[in-house]
């Protein structure tokens, strides 16, 4: 099974959280011949992801490997791809590297990369720096043209936008009247796309924009952000779906995301 040094792992257990640094470089082709070393890894992403999330883990945090700032004792520092996973325990870890369906996907990891090291840690102290991804600086003037009230189809216009959104502002006794919202809160529910592959491909303009569909449907279309969860800046809105990814390659790619509703509601 790879090069995993479970047994290290196992005799280590505390029976608390545990961080994993990633570092790995990519091949420059796939050793299956399917496209690029980063192409295999990102097959392998977008099915670890879920089997992560399944043991209880979570992506800290990801980032593209650039120069080394001190490299004291020769060490190596070539590297592409940097990540940070946080597991409830080292067993969690265990179970998923052991599982089945992980060894099945592995097979797309050991295609892609030409080294991938994996370092447990306990961590001692951690304090996220402020997100400033959802401060855009852009004021959101929502305005109502009709609704079926509360829980029904809502007709409205965010910044100049015609969106179809779900009414959660109405009072649950009638419909609201037209006008300015105050306040206005987005929540978005999307799909979770089949391959983020043709995500991508489905954007090719690089277009940042919201398209109606059907009903409450949409396409979002606009650039990622963020990861941990999906953040995707479509011009008007600052879009944080409950989606989650791994690759960090996937920051700053644009995409097109099929989005199954929009509610809007207010602050307060």
């Amino acid at each position: 099974m790879s090069h995993f040094d479970l047994a290290a792992v196992k005799a280590a257990d505390d029976g608390g959280p545990v961080t994993m640094l990633n570092l790995l470089k990519y091949r420059e082709q796939s050793l299956d011949g399917d496209g690029t070393g980063r192409q295999a890894y990102t097959r392998y992403t977008d099915k670890a992801q879920r089997y992560v999330e399944a043991h209880g883990g979570k992506v800290l945090w990801a980032g593209v490997m650039k120069e080394a700032a001190l490299n004291e004792g020769g060490s190596d520092i070539d590297w592409d791809w940097g990540l940070l996973v946080w597991y409830p325990n080292r067993a969690a870890f265990i179970d998923m590297v052991t599982s089945p369906e992980y060894l099945e996907a592995n097979e797309h990891r050991k295609n892609g990369t030409s080294k991938h090291v994996i370092l447990a840690s306990k961590t001692l102290l951690f304090e996220p720096p402020p997100d400033p991804s959802l401060d855009r600086g852009v004021a959101m003037h929502v305005v109502l043209i009709e609704t079926e009230g509360r829980g029904g189809i809502a007709e409205v216009e965010a910044n100049g936008q015609p969106l179809k959104v779900v009414d959660a502002f109405s009072p649950a006794d009638r419909p609201r009247k037209p006008g300015t919202v105050a306040a206005p809160r987005f929540q978005v529910v999307a799909s979770e796309p089949a391959s983020w592959e043709r995500a991508f491909a489905r954007n090719p303009g690089n277009e940042t924009r919201i398209e109606p569909l059907f009903g409450w449907r949409h396409l979002g279309f606009g650039r990622i952000v963020a990861i941990d969860p999906i953040r995707l800046d479509v011009g008007i809105l600052m879009l944080e779906l409950d989606l989650r990814a791994i690759d960090p390659g996937y920051v700053g790619r644009f995409a097109t995301i099929e989005i199954d509703r929009i509610v809007l509601s207010t602050k307060g």
